[in-house]
């Protein structure tokens, strides 16, 4: 795929992110984004504080599955009547998707072709 000579470990994921999308990847989104950022009770928290940024980062980046809290992140995108989605693991902070650049507050680690989920 054309794709794989554009990225690499090491680029800021708001630039990873702007290839696969130019490239025809779209976000695969994961229903239970919400509580993996803010818990079981995801719903009550975020219907109670809309503009806290764990409940706004499931709508600003639906290829989120989940973050850690050692910074570590995991996002998918599917191609469309692919067999394969591409998975992707980020290292920082998620505040900083958007920062471009070599010093990047995000920025991919690693990234493979896995088998496609449903969406």
């Amino acid at each position: 795929m054309a794709i794989v000579s554009d990225l690499h470990a090491g680029m800021a994921y708001a630039t990873f992110r702007e290839h696969v999308l130019a490239h025809g990847w779209t976000p695969r989104a994961n229903p239970s984004c919400r509580t993996h950022l803010v818990g079981d009770d995801a719903s009550a928290v975020c219907a109670r504080n809309p503009q806290l940024a764990a409940c706004r980062l499931c709508d600003d980046l639906p290829e989120l599955q989940s973050c850690s809290s050692d910074a570590r992140c995991l996002v998918r995108f599917g191609y469309p009547d692919s067999v394969q989605d591409l998975e992707a693991r980020a290292y920082g902070e998620i505040d900083a998707w958007r920062d471009t650049g070599n010093d990047a507050g995000l920025q991919i680690t690693a990234w493979e072709f896995v088998p496609a989920t449903a969406q």
